[in-house]
């Protein structure tokens, strides 16, 4: 049976109409039923959703026929529902154990893609921030560069060396990561300029 359950599996996910359509279907039989109505109004088109309601319905009425006509009484895991009530709630019970893992998965899926979302985010916001602070900075110390070649030329050539080092640093490092000698190095020739 589970073979069978794997080939109707993989035929229902062909009639989903994009890759992340399954991961809208519920475990509350009833919120599919709104969304096929829904969907119904809109378009003439048959959902997806519904092939996947009416594939586990199947399949369960497949395993209690089974059980009615091939499984003997005696073994354990025959299932033969006399009451209608019961039929109904079965299936429903059988909807919900697809829709659950879906969700979960769903969650689990969303959750990892918010992570991937806020690290681009932050890098972007952190390339952002790198590119305003160095104009300004760069503009100001060039200023600075040419006060000083006037008055005193040696501490402008210093002071063109430590802005080139700067620069360097800020050119090269693309990764978060840096040596502490090259941190330490750019922390000492930041206020110097």
């Amino acid at each position: 049976m589970g073979a069978i359950y794997g080939i109707i599996g993989g035929l229902v996910s062909k009639r989903c109409p994009t890759r992340d359509a399954v991961w809208n279907f519920s475990p509350l039989t009833w919120i599919n039923v709104y969304r096929f109505l829904k969907t119904r109004v809109v378009t003439i088109r048959p959902s997806w959703q519904v092939t996947l309601i009416v594939a586990c319905i199947a399949t369960e009425g497949v395993t209690i026929w089974v059980g009615r006509r091939v499984v003997e009484e005696r073994w354990l895991f025959s299932l033969n529902p006399e009451s209608t009530l019961v039929l109904i709630v079965l299936f429903m019970s059988t909807i919900a154990c697809l829709g659950i893992p879906l969700k979960i998965w769903n969650i689990t899926r969303i959750e990892m893609l918010l992570e991937k979302q806020e690290a681009l985010v932050s890098r972007a916001h952190f390339d952002a921030l790198r590119s305003q602070i160095n104009p300004h900075f760069l503009f100001n110390t060039l200023n600075s560069i040419a006060a000083t070649v006037r008055t005193d030329p040696v501490k402008a050539r210093q002071i063109i060396l430590k802005l080139s080092n700067i620069l360097r640093r800020l050119l090269h490092t693309g990764d978060d990561l840096v040596p502490l000698r090259d941190e330490l190095a750019f922390i000492d020739a930041y206020p110097w300029i």
